[in-house]
């Protein structure tokens, strides 16, 4: 099991900081068709784009081919985690890279798989963490998350804690943009995975 290969998984209890009154509407996150005018997201922010074709031949232009990776060296993640401006640092692990994140207010884990023959690459990046919250998690709860959300993918690690995950495969190519809206949008399912768990009362 991943999370077994971890030694520094205590860190990520998770925090929640100034969210409380934050009212989530981006239905991109959700399985909603209703989705808000441009600007009513606290997640649409920072000019961010998908990557537009060129014509309707699919021809990248050459701006977009530039930002396109297909794998990463440790090294190269390291660099656009700190373009980004995330805070990182190297986390001990028995088999393949990862790292201790905080994107927005949590914290969470950045794991590297999918070794590219014997060179230093990798074709897979997992955002990952677990929680332990007061109350155990029931199945039936987990269950349900997964099926009003996207993107990410929950389920119990045992009787008391649950996971919460977010896979990128890099083989075919994504742009380096790609790989910031997905720590975007992770952060923003950690914070209602959070507060899923464990909700905040009035008061």
């Amino acid at each position: 099991m991943r999370a077994s290969k971890l030694w520094t998984l205590g860190i990520v209890a998770a925090v929640v900081v100034g969210l409380g009154a934050q009212t989530y509407t981006w239905s991109k996150l959700d399985n909603t068709s209703t989705r808000p005018t441009i600007g009513n997201s606290p997640w649409q922010t920072g000019g961010l784009r998908f990557a537009q074709a060129e014509n309707d031949h699919g021809n990248l232009t050459a701006e977009v081919a530039n930002q396109v990776v297909n794998n990463l060296s440790p090294a190269g993640l390291e660099e656009l985690l700190t373009a980004m401006g995330i805070p990182f640092s190297k986390a001990e692990s028995e088999g393949d890279p990862a790292y201790s994140l905080v994107i927005g207010f949590q914290a969470c884990f950045l794991l590297m798989s999918d070794r590219v023959g014997t060179s230093n690459n990798y074709q897979g990046l997992q955002f990952f963490a677990t929680f332990e919250p007061v109350n155990a998690p029931s199945l039936t709860a987990i269950n349900a998350w997964n099926k009003d959300r996207r993107f990410v993918r929950a389920w119990l690690d045992n009787e008391s804690t649950a996971a919460l995950a977010y896979d990128l495969d890099l083989e075919r190519g994504i742009t380096k943009g790609t790989i910031q809206q997905a720590s975007w949008i992770y952060s923003a399912q950690l914070s209602r995975f959070v507060e899923y768990l464990q909700p905040r009362t009035a008061g």
